[in-house]
């Protein structure tokens, strides 16, 4: 009798955290927007106003590290002082699959960089794995 209740207690245990973990993800918010001009837009105000909050919405990477991510890139940017920071797509708005980041630093430099473009099931996000 005492096994069937350990083991029926472990069932209702696993049962549980499986629930759990599925209502986690399935509040997960979506990642990416419609098109990429949108994303390019959204994109360019995330950077010149430094908001990460809009900066995570942005990128695929995984849910529980996107936000400590996008505020280190806020910082790094803020310690760098950029400025003036403009996004455009690549090769071309009609058929992108990068997005080209320039601006200037805070001692007079230019940089520049580009970063991947994907369309997801969610919409169009930046893909921060380089294209292999």
């Amino acid at each position: 009798m005492k096994q069937k209740v350990v083991v029926g207690t472990v069932v209702a245990i696993l049962t549980a955290w499986v629930i759990a973990i599925t209502i986690v993800i399935a509040l997960q918010p979506d990642v990416g927007v419609e098109s990429p001009e949108k994303l390019r837009e959204q994109l360019s105000n995330a950077l010149n106003s430094r908001d990460s909050k809009a900066l995570e919405s942005l990128i695929a990477y995984p849910p529980g590290d996107a936000d400590d991510f996008a505020e280190s890139y806020m910082k790094k940017l803020d310690d760098v002082a950029a400025k003036s920071i403009t996004v455009s797509l690549k090769p071309n708005s009609e058929a992108p699959n990068k997005v080209a980041i320039a601006g200037t630093l805070g001692d007079g430099a230019d940089f520049s960089y580009d970063v991947s473009l994907v369309q997801g099931r969610d919409g169009w996000r930046l893909e921060l794995i380089p294209p292999l």
